[in-house]
């Protein structure tokens, strides 16, 4: 899984983002030994120019909604620059989304037109403000979590100020509170096989079946966390006699957190897979939050 995860999936991603898609349908299909090597290599040159844009776009997008937006007041965030690639904002978007945990619509202009894409959070309906302020835009379309857009450049401010009123207007401190249903406290003790199937009978999961989550307390970080695959925290917890595996997708910002851990150990909420390595099965936790 943590090869799917790290290496194959970033790189197939990178083709659609960056290049052409059916390359990669052709990776999958060749019977050319020699052709598929050359594809997989040209993914891994356009992966690691995918992560060269996405760094550049998402460190200027952050400094651009700190400049114009307060991340403590309730409000969403309308982005946007010449040049963006259009492969990434989406991405940068739902990233952004997730730390300051506002809707946010970022927009790569080309002339006298731009084309957005835009990400929200659980229980506010970003369609629904699209569709208030669809007087600006050339068109739009999407879902409650998720949409785009186009809209002429002579349009954009007044699309960021309508936008920004729709937002305020229907986003409460309730909303913007970031939340977690959990399902159980756990302790380490307790996260065994006999678990790992009863969670497995619950499959699938989806938007109506979420997957569970579980808190242990006083927790700590044992031996050394790193970041891997750009943006992901990889480490051990150790409780009492036990250690166990953990990783936490697109949370790097937390190393200082776990580097300095309080002295009577950190709450982590968390989901639990079985991951294998070499033929060897094991507990991975995968972090939602710590504190």
């Amino acid at each position: 899984l943590m090869d799917v995860v790290f290496n194959l999936a970033p790189r197939i991603n990178a083709v659609g983002r960056i290049g052409e898609a059916r390359e990669a349908v052709e990776l999958f299909t060749t019977n050319d030994t020699e052709r598929g090597k050359q594809l997989a290599n040209k993914f891994d040159r356009m992966n690691q120019e995918r992560r060269a844009i996405d760094k550049k776009t998402y460190i200027e997008a952050e400094q651009q909604l700190l400049a114009r937006y307060d991340p403590d007041q309730p409000c969403g965030a309308v982005l946007y620059a010449d040049g963006w690639h259009q492969g990434v904002i989406g991405i940068v978007a739902s990233r952004l989304t997730e730390k300051y945990y506002r809707p946010t619509v970022m927009i790569s202009l080309d002339g006298d037109i731009g084309k957005g894409s835009g990400r929200s959070i659980p229980g506010f309906n970003l369609h629904a403000v699209l569709k208030e302020c669809s007087d600006l835009l050339i068109g739009f379309g999407g879902h409650e979590q998720a949409g785009g857009l186009t809209i002429k450049r002579s349009n954009l401010q007044d699309f960021v100020d309508k936008f920004d009123d729709v937002v305020s207007s229907k986003l409460t401190a309730d909303l913007i509170t970031k939340k977690i249903k959990v399902e159980a406290i756990l302790n380490f003790s307790d996260i065994n096989r006999k678990l790992l199937k009863i969670i497995e009978r619950l499959e699938p999961y989806g938007p109506e079946n979420a997957r569970p989550v579980f808190v242990s307390k006083g927790a700590l970080p044992a031996g050394k966390a790193t970041i891997v695959g750009e943006n992901h925290l990889k480490l051990k917890f150790k409780q009492k006699n036990r250690t166990i595996d953990a990783i936490g997708f697109n949370m790097a910002e937390q190393l200082t957190n776990v580097l300095n851990p309080p002295a009577g150990g950190m709450d982590i909420a968390y989901e639990l897979e079985e991951n294998s390595w070499n033929g060897n099965k094991y507990v991975q936790i995968i972090l939602k939050d710590l504190k």
